[in-house]
């Protein structure tokens, strides 16, 4: 509770303020209050502390926002979870309903079904979030900004979801409908999207390509280069389930059928990378 109560209010508070927020003496808060920092040092966050003002979060808004989604999970896994959360008006009742009927809508548009879980967990991660937004001050960004997920089906729903939020941004939005469709493989997606296993797959996939075509790339370096740039958000809209626009694939197919289906089998290495076949709006994008 004390961790969530910092991570959503951003600013610095007592000792004393602490503890008497959940009933405790100081002494006992500041055994707490070492606990926690050890806590956060594992997530990579800081708690400061000044000798005037108390203590305080700072760190990667990205870090901070996985780590209060995570914390708001667990306090609603426990069995007075929700009721704790409300009478310490952390995150009430009434304020996550509006967002369990707009999750709602969401499925409809969509065409997906949350778990049962799921629509009892994330209107309280989503509010919780959002009120983390409105008390953030500076600017940030995370990775998610190479990845192109602005110009998937989903954003502009997800977006849709959150009007009337007028204080938040582009980043917040992007973050909110991860959090929404894919929560539990954003983290492992970004890392992903780093590794040495994405360009293991561009070779081999300009190997068969080679193959195929029974050609020859010359400028081999500087197409792989090219590939990777494409293949990265590629296969992060992929891992994460998200569905691209692309309004040519139909002519594509029919006018370029014979290198839309070489192009479909030389991306193997990229299906082995995600676990599973690529959209055609993917392979068309590939192919052009």
């Amino acid at each position: 509770l004390i961790m969530i109560k910092l991570l959503l209010h951003n600013h610095y508070m007592s000792l004393g303020a602490l503890a008497e927020y959940v009933y405790v003496s100081k002494n006992t808060m500041l055994t707490d209050v070492k606990s926690i920092k050890e806590s956060m040092h594992e997530f990579e966050i800081q708690l400061d502390y000044s000798r005037k003002d108390g203590y305080a979060v700072s760190g990667s808004e990205f870090l901070i926002r996985n780590l209060l989604a995570e914390l708001i999970r667990e306090v609603i896994q426990t069995p007075y979870g929700k009721f704790v959360l409300d009478e310490k008006k952390l995150i009430t009742v009434s304020e996550v309903f509006l967002l369990k009927k707009r999750l709602e809508k969401v499925e409809s548009k969509l065409q997906i079904t949350f778990t049962d879980e799921q629509m009892e967990e994330l209107p309280y991660i989503l509010h919780g979030i959002t009120k983390r937004a409105k008390v953030t001050n500076k600017k940030w960004t995370f990775k998610i900004e190479m990845y192109d997920i602005k110009n998937t089906r989903e954003f502009p729903i997800m977006k849709e979801m959150f009007w009337g939020y007028d204080f938040l941004s582009e980043n917040d939005l992007l973050y909110l409908s991860l959090q929404v469709l894919a929560s539990n493989l954003v983290e492992s997606a970004l890392h992903f999207s780093d590794s040495e296993e994405i360009a293991y797959a561009v070779d081999e996939f300009i190997r068969l390509l080679e193959m195929y075509f029974a050609i020859e790339i010359i400028k081999k370096n500087e197409f792989k280069e090219k590939v990777i740039l494409h293949v990265r958000p590629a296969i992060y809209r992929t891992i994460l389930g998200f569905q691209i626009n692309n309004p040519l694939k139909e002519q594509f197919i029919s006018e370029y059928t014979p290198t839309f289906n070489i192009v479909e089998k030389a991306s193997k290495p990229f299906e082995k990378l995600v676990g599973h076949k690529w959209s055609d709006e993917e392979i068309v994008y590939l192919s052009m």
